[in-house]
């Protein structure tokens, strides 16, 4: 909230800036590779809640604030699997061909799925069913994309992710994704 505060009441600060609200919304999909090797994948919702231009400084100085969700998946083959889903907000700043984006998710979920897993008892040895766990999990990203030459709906995109897993084991274990996707905007949208 106070991320939100901060930004709309920047806008009220400058009278040659000028703040829009056109509640765009886009989806990415992508190549994610937990750790840089393990291959997985990633679906966005990304939704633009406001744009502040500066009218002086040309196009390339707009900012915007939009609320961003994703889930995804990845396989360490032999070892285990997982879920994942964070959502939270960013900012991105378009300028001509070249869009960056920086977004902090603090609500997020992982769910790790283990192989074959067994629970010893005193008198018994039983197979457990949906071996893994559940972790808070908070991120962070950044994105650097590319609008595709003729069209003004769609960009490609080269993207690190951080997500904390809490707790792991007693402490903190980050996971680094690298993804490389396709955003497109919903419907006749412009990106």
């Amino acid at each position: 909230m106070l991320v939100l505060f901060v930004f709309l009441s920047q806008s009220s600060r400058s009278e040659a800036q000028e703040l829009h609200t056109n509640k765009q919304i886009f989806y990415s999909i992508a190549y994610s590779g937990n750790n840089i090797w393990n291959p997985g994948a990633d679906f966005a919702y990304n939704r633009i809640l406001g744009r502040k231009d500066n009218p002086s400084a040309g196009k390339s100085n707009s900012l915007e604030m939009l609320w961003r969700a994703n889930t995804g998946f990845y396989l360490d083959p032999g070892s285990h699997g997982a879920l994942y889903g964070n959502a939270g907000f960013g900012f991105r700043k378009p300028g001509g061909r070249v869009v960056f984006t920086f977004d902090l998710s603090p609500a997020g979920i992982y769910r790790s799925f283990l192989t074959e897993t067994y629970l010893v008892r005193v008198d018994e040895v039983g197979k457990v069913f949906l071996p893994g766990n559940f972790f808070y999990s908070p991120g962070a990203g950044f994105d650097i994309g590319r609008k595709l030459a003729g069209t003004h709906h769609s960009e490609i995109f080269g993207r690190i992710q951080v997500i904390t897993l809490i707790p792991y084991n007693t402490y903190l274990m980050p996971l680094i994704h690298i993804q490389i996707g396709l955003r497109f905007a919903a419907k006749g949208g412009k990106l």
